[in-house]
């Protein structure tokens, strides 16, 4: 099987005894969905060269994506069935409401809420930095592992996460990782010629924001930061979610 890795998508190609095989893994996304156009522009390619070899059988595709809501409309563009397969997750999906400090477990087959355990925030050493929404405790159950945490806004993304930075202060950072958040630092600088001073601080804690206000190149810099374990926490607006696969241990809504 040959391997194709660019900047938008993953793309395997082999011949199997049976047809030809396509595996298509997209893993960065940016708020214009080139992403979409890109895979479209592969598979139509694709389809349309083996369409005409002699060969009866129709190419098997695989798709790797956990943001696909509209597989009916890609069978349909494919002209192919769909097999839709949800249940191979490598960790149980557990959701939780909070309703003022109690949290409440998702029971989907009963379709109730049973109550599971309370929540305080944590204190903040000024009253600038109000954690009324207990987010940073929320946050701070699952740290060093990743959290994302999806803000309306992109004030408030930034807001978010300027009060996190205070509020979860870890003097205890590992060595090679504060070594990583400076090598990212540099390269944001390079990027674009300048760092916001706010932005420079709480990324020095593992912390940042990702949002339209950025450029491209900043965008992709934060995710593959996020990815490999140098960023802890990402405050993100909702386009962030629109394609883009990142391991996050809790997403916050």
């Amino acid at each position: 099987m040959q391997i194709f890795t660019g900047s938008l998508v993953t793309l395997g190609i082999g011949l199997m005894p049976y047809g030809y095989y396509i595996i298509i893994l997209p893993y960065y996304v940016n708020s214009q969905q080139s992403h979409s156009r890109a895979i479209q522009l592969i598979l139509s390619l694709i389809l349309g060269v083996l369409s005409t070899r002699t060969s009866s059988v129709r190419p098997r595709i695989t798709g790797m994506t956990a943001t696909l809501s509209n597989d009916k409309e890609v069978g349909l563009f494919l002209r192919c069935s769909m097999e839709h397969s949800g249940g191979s997750r490598p960790v149980a999906l557990r959701e939780h409401v909070k309703i003022a400090r109690q949290i409440y477990l998702v029971d989907k087959e009963k379709q109730e809420l049973v109550p599971d355990r309370e929540t305080s925030p944590v204190l903040s050493p000024s009253t600038t930095h109000a954690d009324t929404d207990c987010v940073a405790a929320l946050v701070r159950e699952k740290l060093p592992e990743s959290v994302l945490v999806f803000c309306p806004t992109k004030a408030s993304c930034e807001t978010t996460a300027r009060m996190l930075s205070v509020l979860l202060t870890n003097s205890e950072t590992d060595e090679t990782i504060a070594g990583k958040r400076d090598v990212l630092l540099k390269r944001i600088e390079l990027e674009t010629g300048h760092v916001d001073a706010q932005l420079k601080d709480i990324l020095l804690k593992g912390i940042c924001y990702h949002h339209s206000g950025l450029t491209g190149d900043e965008r992709v810099l934060v995710e593959e930061a996020f990815c490999s374990g140098v960023l802890n926490v990402l405050c993100c607006t909702s386009t962030l979610a629109a394609g883009v696969n990142l391991p996050a241990a809790r997403y916050l809504l």
